[in-house]
């Protein structure tokens, strides 16, 4: 029996790489089906993850493939992977559970949070799924030129501004989400009805001397150096002082990844922010000479050369609140249901 033209799995994996599970017992590492980089013999099914992370390549997410969604008849079956299985969907249908259970309890405030929550975890997803197909359709076209052998080199091409678009989206999303976090935990887990809080910022000010232990997490990772501090600094200077790509210098570059068997893999790096979390230097004064042109792009350089990386970053960040979100819905005891169809829901015409 042949094997269909279509793979079984496409695993997107770190800086636009895929690994392509073609059906007849081997994966093929690759950026394009005319670009293949490496070929292993096929694991058992479940182990795949496994072994791509002996050859240190973490799985950002995987396409699930059939004949409908390679033609584009459906949208891409498409899962956003945990670093353990896949934590993201199970989150997302616990919270349809308890929005579920929420309206059939008549409790509308949770029902409202928790369908909130679900459609975010949801965009963030597929923020995650746009921005490592711009990633991968950025580094197609750059090593089609045939000019990437210097990792050092400052790269750009009409894919750049995709990279751009799917970093904005998913920072403003992620912001919402941080915001809907604090509300759920102030009103719905330590039951406060005032003051209304409906920012992390002013749950921050409201809570600063809890002794709930959610809400002294929640201080922490606001505070400095924590990982929702640094998420709101993002999206503060992407939403209210420029957006993404609006910097006088602005590319990625390719950095190849040494994996197993001294094999270098290329990968997209687009520099988000430092790697403290700091942003990237706000300003680049106007180069009047040459030597003050070179002095700007080497300050340039150096920032890219330590920063961190907008796909990984995003997808670390998505299973934080994954993480998260699994911890309020247990410490606030939701009552849970998934709907069920009977006979007695069919509406029959006469």
């Amino acid at each position: 029996m042949t094997s269909p033209d279509f793979p079984r799995r496409r695993l997107h994996l770190p800086g636009g790489l895929r690994a392509i599970d073609d059906r007849v017992g081997s994966i093929s590492l690759e950026i394009d089906r005319d670009m293949r980089v490496a070929k292993f013999q096929a694991p058992a099914y479940a182990d795949l993850y496994r072994v791509l992370g002996q050859w240190k390549l973490k799985t950002i997410g995987v396409e699930f493939v059939n004949q409908d969604t390679e033609s584009n008849f459906r949208a891409p079956d498409w899962q956003s992977a945990s670093p353990t299985g896949f934590k993201l969907k199970d989150e997302y249908r616990a919270w349809c559970a308890v929005s579920h259970a929420a309206r059939c309890d008549d409790k509308y405030d949770l029902h409202d949070a928790a369908t909130r929550c679900s459609t975010y975890l949801d965009l963030l997803n597929l923020r995650v799924l746009q921005l490592s197909t711009a990633y991968n359709r950025m580094l197609r076209v750059e090593l089609a030129s045939g000019d990437d052998d210097n990792d050092s080199h400052l790269i750009s091409n009409t894919f750049l501004p995709h990279i751009d678009a799917a970093v904005h989206a998913f920072l403003a999303d992620a912001g919402t989400l941080r915001d809907l976090v604090a509300e759920i935990v102030w009103h719905l887990v330590m039951g406060h009805s005032a003051p209304r809080i409906t920012t992390f910022g002013s749950f921050l000010k409201a809570g600063k001397n809890s002794t709930s232990h959610i809400a002294m997490e929640l201080t922490v990772a606001g505070a400095n150096g924590g990982w929702l501090k640094i998420l709101s600094g993002l999206r503060d200077r992407i939403v209210h002082i420029a957006p993404m790509g609006a910097g006088p210098d602005h590319s990625c570059r390719i950095v190849r990844r040494t994996v197993a068997d001294g094999i270098k893999l290329p990968t997209l790096h687009y520099p988000l922010c430092a790697a403290d979390g700091s942003p990237p230097p706000d300003e680049y004064p106007f180069a009047q000479s040459d030597d003050e042109h070179l002095a700007v792009l080497r300050r340039y350089q150096e920032f890219h050369l330590q920063s961190l990386d907008a796909l990984e970053y995003c997808w670390a960040t998505l299973n934080r609140f994954v993480e998260l979100l699994s911890r309020i819905r247990a410490i606030g005891g939701f009552r849970s249901e998934m709907p069920t169809i009977t006979s007695a829901d069919i509406v029959r015409s006469s």
